[in-house]
């Protein structure tokens, strides 16, 4: 019986390494295909990166940006990156001390514009924003346009240099969903999607990116 059992845990550990062997020769292949586009495009890459834009993702532990890629798009510096984080379940004082995380996947994409701006950002509503909204009335940032207002928030210091800066264009695109929400400080433009894992098709780099870089040429439309 004793053989039996340790042959078994043998044969779980050998599967346990060729899994793993065969994830890392997998996670190889498909860092090399996003290299290969990249060097097609004239873009740079990085296996992880690091930006200081970073901390304005969400996300409180264990955060980290992996594959980035860097060059222009519609004649704008772009970066198109993964991002995680992850959240815990369970702790080492529960009954059974155990831990388990959960991954959240993301692509950030950063537009360098040509010149800093005011803090701003535009972010869906919330039950409580909403709520927030019908008790106490709309804030100076808000636009004006009812729809607009209801559905998104603008947040900024400088109430006039939000209106100035969102104009009816971007709101037409806001409110189509041409365009995902975002932020701006200084000169950096971010935005983060959620996605269900790794980057795996570079044919979706542009279309992460040409969402964000629409949202640096309708700013002050």
């Amino acid at each position: 019986m004793v053989g039996i059992i340790a042959l078994m845990l043998l044969g779980a550990v050998v599967f346990a390494v060729a899994l793993a062997s065969a994830a890392a020769r997998a996670e190889r292949v498909r860092q090399e295909m996003l290299w290969n586009w990249a060097v097609a495009q004239g873009w740079s890459f990085q296996v992880r990166g690091s930006a200081r834009w970073a901390a304005r993702l969400p996300g409180l532990r264990r955060r980290r940006l992996g594959v980035t890629m860097t060059g222009w798009l519609g004649g704008r510096p772009v970066t198109v990156a993964e991002y995680s984080y992850d959240t815990e379940h369970g702790s080492s004082s529960g009954s059974d001390g155990s831990t388990t995380w959960t991954t959240h996947h993301f692509i950030a994409v950063m537009v360098l514009l040509h010149r800093p701006y005011p803090a701003i950002s535009i972010q869906p509503r919330g039950a409580f924003s909403q709520l927030g909204r019908a008790i106490f009335g709309d804030k100076p940032t808000a636009t004006g346009n009812g729809s607009f207002d209801s559905r998104f928030r603008i947040k900024c210091g400088d109430p006039v240099a939000a209106k100035a800066l969102v104009g009816p264009a971007l709101i037409d695109a806001q409110m189509a969903g041409a365009v995902p929400p975002w932020s701006l400080v200084g000169a950096e433009l971010l935005s983060c999607t959620a996605v269900s894992g790794k980057l795996r098709d570079p044919n979706m780099i542009f279309a992460h990116a040409a969402p964000l870089v629409r949202v640096a040429d309708l700013l002050g439309r």
